[in-house]
């Protein structure tokens, strides 16, 4: 995930400010944003199923509805925000 990630932080910008149309509408653009939104969406649904430490009591939770609970009020809406397509949409603004 962090490779998916740091490598969008650089290859977006670039691809949305200097590519020309037919790069960024060709196959190989199409196949990379697709491959990148996919692992972002599960990594996105294996948060769900993932136990974490709780740090109070030193144990780690494998309870499923708390494992839920606790990823809804930490970190789900920034993974949510960070696994949007934004890349389709700008694809779709330039047509």
């Amino acid at each position: 995930m962090l490779m998916t990630m740091g490598l969008n932080t650089i290859v977006v910008p670039l691809g949305v400010s200097f590519f020309t149309e037919e790069i960024y509408t060709g196959s190989v653009w199409i196949t990379y944003i697709v491959f990148s939104d996919t692992i972002s969406i599960i990594d996105l649904l294996l948060n769900f199923y993932l136990g974490y430490t709780d740090e109070d009591m030193e144990v780690i939770i494998v309870d499923p509805k708390q494992i839920k609970n606790h990823y809804l009020k930490t970190w789900f809406v920034i993974d949510l925000i960070a696994a949007l397509p934004v890349e389709y949409i700008l694809l779709i603004q330039r047509k």
